[in-house]
């Protein structure tokens, strides 16, 4: 539960002395907003490389930050910051997955597709069979 003040965009969550600045209808739509937003949190809580985000709650953070409306945007926490950060060379899968993760068929071809770029081939059918999961984690 949050206590609003009506003459402003600012919202105090008790007992935890948070303060969350509401954001105006729209503001999410802007990805370089979102990236801004990702690197507040980040000098905030000193995280200082984009693999530091994988050894936090990044659905806590962002939350505790005020972007829980940004968290629609994506399916998963992953999906943030693999879209959010695309220069950031990340593992084909986070080291934790959320629930459900393989479910999604969208995230399986996301994975087979990118194993295959990894492995400069051009179609996924041409990945060897063969291919060990340590050399995968290595790519």
């Amino acid at each position: 539960r949050f206590f609003r003040c009506s003459l402003c965009s600012v919202s105090v969550r008790p007992f935890s002395g948070v303060v969350i600045n509401r954001k105006p209808n729209g503001y999410w739509n802007d990805v370089e907003r979102q990236r801004e937003f990702l690197d507040q949190i980040a000098t905030k809580e000193k995280l200082h490389s984009p693999r530091d985000w994988m050894s936090v709650s990044v659905d806590r953070l962002i939350r505790d930050h005020g972007g829980s409306s940004l968290l629609k945007r994506y399916s998963n926490t992953w999906e943030v910051l693999v879209s959010l950060y695309p220069e950031y060379n990340w593992p084909l899968v986070p080291d934790k997955v959320p629930r459900n993760y393989w479910k999604d068929v969208n995230n399986q071809i996301k994975f087979w597709s990118e194993l295959a770029k990894r492995c400069g081939l051009s179609k996924v059918e041409q990945i060897p069979q063969n291919l060990s999961v340590s050399r995968i984690r290595e790519l």
